[in-house]
């Protein structure tokens, strides 16, 4: 459970722990038509029902730990997110456009057996290399990596002893994780980013710990 996790930092030195930022990083929840296996990446889809309780339920699940800064992408998925954490604490949520995930270009709105369909030697391509191969009309993993690396380093400037919450997607999660882990981008998306995921970051002066990763807070569809 979340709240078991956080907070426990047995094995760094109080002066030391003091000079640390903390990041949550949190995955949007479920969306309309994720059953199809849609790719969705620019487009501004909505959340389901239980998109929306996902984190509605772990906003309430962590009212007891203090988040003093809200990011979120500008896409309604991740601001839906972003504004459930910043009821009852006085946050305005940022949105910022850097946040986004991967633009997918022609594959946009599209299912995976669409894609297969209308694009098989494209799509072979990209998979092949998809950290360096530019979908027309879009991106490849690698431009997108640098976005959202380059809106962390501005949120996290100055931001010594803070709590930051980042309401962001699969891909640019993905992106942060690896970058902490020292990871090559390539292997990325052998991190699972479930809808309405959690993960914990601490940053500290020199070196980087991953607290967290992927980290389910329980709530069923039943639950609705």
């Amino acid at each position: 459970m979340i709240a078991k996790d956080i907070g426990r930092d047995r094995v760094i030195p109080e002066r030391v722990r003091r000079r640390k930022t903390r990041l949550y990083l949190l995955r949007h929840g479920q969306v309309v038509g994720h059953e199809d296996f849609r790719f969705n990446g620019y487009t501004d889809v909505e959340l389901t029902p239980f998109g929306k309780k996902q984190l509605e339920s772990l906003s309430e699940t962590m009212l007891e730990h203090p988040i003093h800064e809200i990011y979120c992408s500008d896409l309604k998925r991740t601001r839906i997110g972003a504004e459930a954490f910043a009821r009852g604490r006085g946050i305005e949520p940022v949105p910022m456009s850097e946040l986004r995930e991967m633009n997918l270009g022609v594959l946009e709105g599209l299912t995976y057996q669409e894609v297969a369909e209308r694009h098989p030697d494209l799509f072979r391509e990209w998979r092949e290399d998809i950290v360096n191969y530019r979908l027309p009309g879009g991106e490849c993993f690698r431009e997108a990596a640098a976005r959202v690396l380059e809106a962390l380093k501005k949120i996290l400037e100055g931001k010594e002893g803070k709590n930051i919450l980042i309401v962001a997607h699969g891909g640019s999660n993905r992106i942060v994780l690896s970058h902490a882990l020292e990871m090559d981008l390539g292997s990325a998306f052998r991190l699972e980013q479930d809808f309405g995921c959690m993960n914990i970051i601490d940053y500290f002066n020199s070196w980087t710990v991953v607290k967290l990763v992927n980290a389910n807070h329980m709530v069923q569809e039943s639950d609705l």
